[in-house]
């Protein structure tokens, strides 16, 4: 038998060892989290209770978010479905603008609202999306925004028919993959038609969260006015559950969030908060026991309101489903105050006591302001054909950011924009633009600006805001330029003698400064081997400093550049080519004059060479920014660089981003 003597020794010495090592320093797991690269697969719901529940594209906004707000180490793919997967746009780093804006484009028009709800193919097309990126270091997760529950196909598989349980079988056989691989599923839900808990067993058994609101509006008010950056996307989405996972304990988790730009008298907010434990919100039960939970306002003079959340499922609170634990209250603005706001409950979890509170920062309310609209110069005039630009002199004397719908009422045409913001307590010229038809009768008209503040609290001085419009041809265009300059047509009246002369000197002038610039091929043109994207090469066509350059598929060819094809013997050309014909003098007028391309950049292949673009087959085309296309045994994209002697040929991009056939 060990005697006792031995064993007090023994308990001494592994105290005095444990004494002597070092603490352990805990790293701020939020710190760790926004350190982190992320691998982000968003999916995108688009049937058809969008065009009801989604109506302004909220969609679309969030999509954007996690485009605009990752880092370059971050990746991103979009999964956008309805009744089946309609777009998976491949995960990719977001490393330049080129990436975020290929992005913006690929589901720029996919996501107007038709079809069922298929949630299974959106997760395996979202887990393969991301069981295709390699990179270990990254955090891979699901972001699920949808309007609804799994409805594939009403007629086929209508709710509670056998085959609708088989299809949750399959349901339920993905998440358990996806948790398997350590996906979390972020879920973000928005109506009345949500089944809740379908999208809490989701998140409990991916380790992930589910974000419910009652509609696009509280969505919009309530997440994505908040993300405004990446860390808070981290913090206010990805964080909670994450953390709390580790933590164990309950956690005050607010889903509503003040507006930054204060209250109007009047209005009236839903707020909304849960008790979360690790990754789901808990309601009260035999686990958890809520003595108070309130939203409290307290206001600058030392006044403190406090209004109980409920989770009963009433209209008066404003809770969609009771015992769902989410807790709401309804809080209405009637009095002007500034004031901070935060969450606090207390109660007990596990027979442990409880008491939290959160900060959710400072707010003000306040009487709707005015705001006074007038013309900043009532007489304008324009060239048939080209943009009339309308001074319209804003005054802002509210405490609120302001929108205004503006539109145009005359013969001229439609507004570019249709809305006018403006800061609070600011005054500014905005600059409204119409594009005039070429066509248009010359002579004086109206215009009628029309204006109505979004918010209809908001008081406008007038509506209505009059303007005179000279519309001119060629002549009365050069005529009216003179007479804003004066001092240039003093000048001219100064040296009238020598008025054809300096017309033909003036003209050569602008040809040099305006054009011969634009004549130069400009940019660079990248190439690589199929399947070796990795090793992508490019040339500097700028380099060459001529309106034409040769590119020869052979090595030992005297070309300006060379690819070294052993399988091609034919050339690439790439030129610039005017677009106007006449004498360069003239030509110099009329740029000065104009806003019209003068140029156009194309590309042609000599025999047997040919251009494959979109599977289409071309000698010769035209070149926009950003085209990719295929010659020989090399994968190409031309990218224009400097866009400053290249502005009008970026407007025949969006012409050939939808056309199909050739040019």
């Amino acid at each position: 038998m060990i005697k006792k003597a031995a064993v007090k020794k023994a308990i001494l010495i592994l105290l005095i060892l444990g004494m002597a090592m070092p603490f352990p320093a805990y790293a701020d797991p939020l710190e760790d989290l926004n350190s982190e690269k992320l691998a982000v697969s968003l999916v995108v719901d688009t049937s058809g209770s969008m065009i009801r529940t989604d109506p302004e594209m909220l969609r679309r906004r969030v999509a954007d978010i996690f485009i605009e707000m990752l880092n370059p180490d971050d990746y991103l793919g979009i999964v956008i479905f309805n009744s089946e997967v309609t777009l998976a746009v491949p995960p990719r780093r977001m490393e330049s603008e080129a990436v975020r804006t290929s992005f913006k484009e690929s589901i720029q028009d996919r996501l107007a609202g038709t079809a069922d709800t298929d949630y299974v193919q959106a997760l395996l097309a979202a887990e393969n999306q991301l069981d295709a990126i390699a990179d270990s270091d990254a955090r891979k997760l699901i972001i699920f925004l949808t309007d609804g529950r799994p409805d594939p196909d009403p007629v086929n598989v209508p709710p509670g028919s056998p085959q609708m349980e088989s299809y949750m079988d399959t349901l339920w056989t993905r998440t358990a993959s996806i948790s398997g691989k350590a996906y979390p599923v972020y879920s973000i839900a928005f109506s009345d038609d949500i089944d809740v808990e379908i999208l809490n067993r989701i998140a409990e058994e991916t380790g992930g969260d589910v974000r419910i609101y009652r509609d696009a509006a509280e969505l919009d008010q309530n997440l994505i006015q908040i993300l405004q950056s990446r860390e808070e996307i981290i913090q206010e989405l990805l964080a909670p559950a994450i953390i709390q996972e580790a933590i164990g304990k309950p956690q005050l988790i607010n889903e509503f969030w003040p507006k930054r730009g204060g209250y109007r008298l009047g209005e009236a907010e839903t707020v909304v908060a849960s008790i979360r434990v690790g990754n789901r919100s808990v309601g009260e039960g035999p686990l958890l026991q809520v003595d108070s939970f309130n939203f409290v306002v307290e206001k600058e003079n030392g006044e403190v309101s406090r209004l109980p959340l409920l989770d009963d499922g009433g209209e008066a609170s404003g809770d969609i489903m009771a015992g769902d634990g989410r807790w709401t209250t309804r809080w209405s603005i009637s009095s002007e105050y500034s004031a901070r706001v935060y969450l606090e409950a207390s109660g007990t979890y596990r027979d442990e006591a409880f008491d939290l509170k959160k900060d959710l920062g400072e707010i003000f309310t306040a009487a709707p302001g005015r705001v006074t609209i007038s013309a900043g110069q009532e007489s304008l005039w324009v060239k048939a054909g080209e943009t009339l630009t309308i001074p319209l002199i804003v005054e802002n004397r509210s405490p609120f950011a302001e929108v205004l719908d503006v539109r145009a009422e005359g013969d001229l045409g439609d507004l570019r924009s249709s809305q006018v913001e403006i800061g609070p307590g600011a005054t500014r010229t905005v600059n409204l633009f119409i594009d005039t038809d070429s066509g248009i009768s010359k002579g004086t008209s109206d215009l009628r600006i029309i204006a109505r503040p979004l918010h209809p609290e908001t008081e406008l001085n007038s509506s209505m805001v009059g303007y005179q419009v000279e519309t001119v041809g060629f002549f009365g265009n050069i005529i009216n330029s003179i007479g804003e300059n004066m001092l240039l047509v003093s000048v001219l009246g100064g040296i009238f003698i020598l008025l054809p002369l300096l017309i033909f000197v003036l003209g050569n002038l602008f040809y040099m400064i305006l054009v011969s610039p634009a004549t130069k091929i400009r940019g660079t043109l990248q190439y690589w081997k199929d399947g070796k994207e990795k090793d992508k090469k490019e040339f500097n066509l700028k380099a060459a400093k001529r309106n034409e350059v040769r590119i020869s598929m052979d090595i030992e060819d005297r070309a300006d550049f060379n690819l070294g094809s052993t399988r091609y013997s034919h050339d690439i050309i790439i030129g610039k080519k005017l677009l106007v014909e006449g004498r360069k003098f003239i030509i110099g007028w009329k740029k000065l004059f104009s806003n019209k391309p003068m140029t156009s950049t194309y590309i042609k292949t000599t025999l047997p060479g040919i251009l494959n673009f979109r599977n289409d087959i071309y000698t010769e085309m035209n070149l926009y920014d950003g085209m990719e296309f295929v010659s020989g045994e090399f994968n190409f994209k031309y990218s224009m660089g400097d866009k400053k002697w290249s502005k009008g040929e970026e407007a025949g991009k969006d012409i050939l981003e939808g056309r199909t056939n050739g040019f």
